[in-house]
Formats: structure tokens, C-alpha cells, sequence
């Protein structure tokens, strides 16, 4: 094994074929290793470093270093300063140490962290695991099926394309599956957690989680604090836990539950399955043949007669507790809506017109008084 070191100026040290050590001491260096699997040591200044052919070892030490793995399987490491790390070919593994780096793992299953700063990650090709560490940093997973932490601070994480795992941490994320089918956890803090394209499974966690699903028949979980959930197109699943969510289900037939607080659930497109659960829920169910159960607490269901509602059905409508709002109906009063009521066994079924009707299980007609409706 060679040893190889700088003279204190700026210099450029070259390798043997075999496995070398160079340390670049002093000043701005260029050292490249040539073949074999070398250690490269670029210490003080602003260096530059090659590992070309081999398995190799790189560390820029203090200054704003460029390190470029080249082939086979590298270890780069920036340690202090602003750096630029690139894995190339092979899998390799970057850390990005203090300051604020940009790492490209380039070919290959890499492993990137950031460490201390603010830090862009760039796994690339590859099913690569990428930590962001500490610092509000950028991560994308780019092809393959990654694996993305952001850890503490503000992140902004892609999946892009690959079934994709990616965790927000500590502080308020930003986070993107792109497309398939992916795993999004925001955990602590205030998140925007978008689906993309696939079939999606989203968590907040604590805090006031924004959730849109996009395509697909996604999977999205609120937790503890006020959520915002919008299914988008698809079949979607959505529950909201504790706090005072806002639910939409988009296209497809979708299921909703609210958890407790005081919740809004619309359903918009499709045949869907709302269910207010605790606390005083307004439940919207749009066009569809819809299903809608209000839990405990007063609900409100809402109902835009001015479009097709559909065959819907309410299933635990409680008379003087709970209200129907009838929008843009055409009924003058209570009365014109008695008119247009039937006993249906055990059920009550109004008739809105163009084959539309809500049907209150086990909820008897002679039951009903005016207060038990709001018309618009």
C-alpha cells in the first residue's frame, strides 16, 4: 500500500494501481485514486476527490469538499463544511457530516445521511435508504423503492416512482409518494402528506396533518389533532381519531370515520360509508347512493337537492337531537316535506324528486316535527 501526502500547497496526488493511502494536509487538494481500494484523506482546505476503480474510503475533513466515489462500492464521508458527495456507480454509503451537503447516490442501492445541516438527497437509481438527520433538508427517492426519513427538522420528501417508505419525523414535513403504492408517515409535527398516483397508506400522527390521497384507493389515517383529508379519485379509506377533522371523500365509493370532535365528512362522487362517530359531525354525502351514520352528539346531515343525491340512507337519525338540511329542495316548509314522506316498515323515506330519497332507519313518520329539519 502507497502512502501519498500533500505538501501544504494545492495539490494533485495520483495513485498507484494498488491500494493507496493520500492525505491531502494543507490547502485545496485533488487527490484520485486510481485502482485498488484506497482511503483518500482530504483534511484541511477545499479539496477534490476521486476514489475511481475500488472499493474506497474518502473523507474531505474541514472545508467545502467535492468527493465522487466512482466504481464499486464506496464510503464517502464529508465531515465538516459545505460538501458534495456522489456515490456514482456501485452501493455506496454517504454522510453528509456538518454542513449543509448535497448527496447523489448515483447507481446502485446506496445509503445517504445527512447528518447536521440543511442538506439535498438525491438517492437516484436504486432502492436506497435516506436519512435526513438534523436540518430542514430536501430528499428524493427518484427509482426504485426507497426509503426516506427526514428526521428532525422542516423536510420536503419525495418518493418518486418505486413502492416508497418515507417518515417525516420531528417538525412540520412536506411529503410525496409519487407514483405506486407507498408507505407516508408524517409522525410529530404540522404535515402535508400527498399520495401521488397507487394505492397509498398516509398517517399523521400528532399534529394538524393535511392528507390528500390523488389516485388510487388509498389508506389515510388523521391521529391526535385537526386533520384535513381529501380522498381524490379512488375507492379510499380515511378515519380521523381525535380533533375536529375535515374529511372529503373525492371520486369513488369511500369510507370515512371521524373519531371524536366536532367533524365535516363530504362525500362528493360515489356510493359512500360516513360515519361521524363522536362529537357534533356535519355529514355532506353529495352524489352517490350514500350511507351515513352520525354517532353520538346533535349531527347535521346535508343534502344539495339540486343535484342527484341518489338512493341515501341514514342510519341512526335521532328525532329533537339530529337535523336534515335541505338544500335548494323546492319545499316551501316542514309541511311540503311531510308531503312528500312515506312509512316504509320500521323506516321513513323522503322523496326528493328525479328518483332521489333519504331513508331514516327506524325512525317513524308521526315522529318528525319541524325542528328536525332546516330548509334552504
Amino acid at each position: 500500500m502507497a502512502f501519498i501526502e500533500g505538501a501544504g500547497g494545492n495539490d494533485l496526488l495520483i495513485g498507484t494501481p494498488e491500494s493507496d493511502q493520500i492525505f491531502g494536509r494543507a490547502g485545496n487538494d485533488d487527490l484520485r485514486g486510481r485502482d485498488g481500494d484506497d482511503q483518500l484523506f482530504g483534511e484541511n482546505g477545499d479539496d477534490r476527490l476521486f476514489g475511481q476503480n475500488g472499493n474506497d474510503q474518502l473523507d474531505g475533513g474541514e472545508g467545502n469538499d467535492i468527493i465522487l466515489g466512482g466504481d464499486d462500492d464506496d464510503r464517502l464521508g464529508g465531515n465538516n463544511g459545505n460538501d458534495i458527495l456522489n456515490g456514482q456507480n456501485g452501493n455506496d454509503q454517504l454522510d453528509g457530516g456538518n454542513g449543509n451537503d448535497v448527496l447523489l447516490g448515483g447507481a446502485g442501492i446506496d445509503q445517504l445521511f445527512g447528518a447536521e445541516g440543511d442538506d439535498v438527497m438525491n438517492g437516484q437509481t436504486g432502492d436506497d435508504l435516506i436519512v435526513g438527520g438534523n436540518g430542514n433538508d430536501r430528499a428524493f427517492g427518484s427509482g426504485g423503492n426507497d426509503q426516506v426519513n427526514g428526521e428532525a427538522g422542516d423536510d420536503r420528501l419525495i418518493g418518486n416512482d418505486g413502492d416508497d417508505q418515507i417518515s417525516g419525523g420531528s417538525g412540520n414535513d412536506i411529503i410525496n409518494g409519487g407514483s405506486d403504492n407507498d408507505l407516508l408517515f408524517g409522525n410529530d409535527g404540522n404535515d402535508t402528506i400527498i399520495g401521488g398516483s397507487g394505492n397509498d397508506f398516509m398517517a399523521g400522527d400528532s399534529g394538524v396533518d393535511r392528507m390528500n390521497g390523488g389516485a388510487g384507493d388509498d389508506q389515510m389515517f388523521g391521529g391526535e389533532g385537526v386533520d384535513f383529508m381529501a380522498g381524490g379519485d379512488g375507492a379510499d379509506f380515511m378515519t380521523g381519531d381525535g380533533g375536529n377533522d375535515r374529511m372529503n371523500g373525492g371520486a369513488g365509493d369511500d369510507t370515512m370515520f371521524a373519531g371524536e370532535g366536532d367533524d365535516l365528512l363530504v362525500g362528493l362522487g360515489g356510493d359512500d360509508q360516513m360515519s361521524g362517530e363522536g362529537g357534533r359531525d356535519i355529514l355532506r354525502g353529495g352524489e352517490g347512493n350514500d350511507t351515513m351514520t352520525g354517532g353520538t352528539g346533535g349531527d347535521f346531515f346535508v343534502f344539495n337537492v339540486a343535484i342527484a343525491t341518489g338512493v341515501d340512507v341514514i342510519t341512526d337519525f335521532e328525532v329533537n337531537i339530529d337535523h336534515i338540511r335541505l338544500d335548494n329542495s323546492g319545499f316551501a316548509d316542514f309541511n311540503a316535506v311531510l308531503a312528500a314522506t312515506t312509512q316504509d316498515g320500521v323506516d321513513t323515506v323522503i322523496d326528493l324528486g328525479a328518483g332521489d330519497t333519504i331513508r331514516l332507519q327506524n325512525v317513524g313518520v308521526n315522529a318528525l316535527d319541524a325542528g328536525d329539519f332546516i330548509i334552504l
